[in-house]
């Protein structure tokens, strides 16, 4: 008899009037809770929501950002891991816009895009038609790593190196200014390989990025620490998405492999 109950349940919970009750009045009272810093409280004012449409893209976004200021690390990872579908699906729509602001989700969470993912960057990097699409979509997003790091990358196979070098050694002159904490050591690592990127786009098309004045190496080079666990990841990611953007498939393979025999729990090799 409980069948029966279910998809009655079901049926209901996609009326407009039950969508509106169960799902909308939720999500608003989420967002004024998450603007008044309350994010525990919004965390359990979209329980009820989740509960009753679980498969909801828009509810696991809001309930990401609701782990990230709660500070619950596990819980954003896992929930920006169960994207990983929607990631592909919108790779197979070619939806920039979706594909971007998951992308920016998962460069936040720390968890690896799909090879899917990965492979459509590789192609779109390679066609100016589809690079100034793929523009017009991380514009939306000023503020992200990842749109900072692909609008870069993006000028710089424009032709546009110096303006590119420049935006991100300002940045990195500023984080460089600012106390330094995980987040911002881990953001330092992303603009740092970014910028070699850019000089090396530029040298490969005979040009320098930064003209004739030679770089900033105290904002370049790696300092003597041992590299955090973020700056390893971030370092590790870009050398994978570059090895698949110049089609080199076997040291792409090599690389994984390795570094799924030196992770150390089932976790790290997934």
């Amino acid at each position: 008899m409980k069948r029966p109950f279910v998809t009655v349940k079901r049926s209901l919970a996609d009326h407009r009037w039950a969508r509106h009750i169960f799902r909308g009045l939720p999500v608003r009272i989420a967002h004024f809770l998450l603007h008044k810093g309350r994010p525990k409280l919004a965390r359990s004012a979209l329980g009820l929501a989740r509960r009753i449409y679980p498969d909801a893209q828009d509810l696991t976004l809001l309930q990401i950002t609701i782990a990230r200021q709660i500070g619950d690390t596990a819980t954003e990872r896992a929930l920006v891991q169960s994207l990983l579908p929607a990631l592909d699906q919108a790779v197979e729509d070619k939806s920039n816009d979706q594909i971007v602001a998951l992308l920016i989700e998962f460069e936040a969470a720390q968890v690896d895009m799909s090879l899917k993912a990965a492979e459509y960057l590789a192609v779109t990097l390679r066609s100016e038609a589809r690079r100034k699409a793929l523009h017009q979509s991380l514009a939306a997003h000023p503020e992200s790593l990842f749109a900072t790091q692909m609008t870069a990358i993006i000028k710089a196979m424009n032709g546009h190196y110096k303006e590119a070098s420049a935006k991100v050694s300002d940045q990195m002159r500023a984080l460089d200014a600012a106390p330094q904490t995980p987040e911002l050591k881990t953001r330092m690592a992303v603009l740092r390989e970014t910028w070699s990127t850019i000089d090396r786009i530029a040298f490969a098309h005979v040009d320098w990025a930064d003209g004739d004045d030679p770089p900033e190496t105290a904002l370049l080079e790696d300092t003597a620490e041992a590299p955090s666990p973020e700056d390893a990841f971030t370092a590790s990611k870009l050398l994978r998405e570059q090895l698949l953007q110049g089609r080199e498939q076997e040291k792409f393979l090599g690389l994984c492999l390795d570094e799924f025999s030196a992770a150390q729990s089932l976790g790290a090799r997934l």
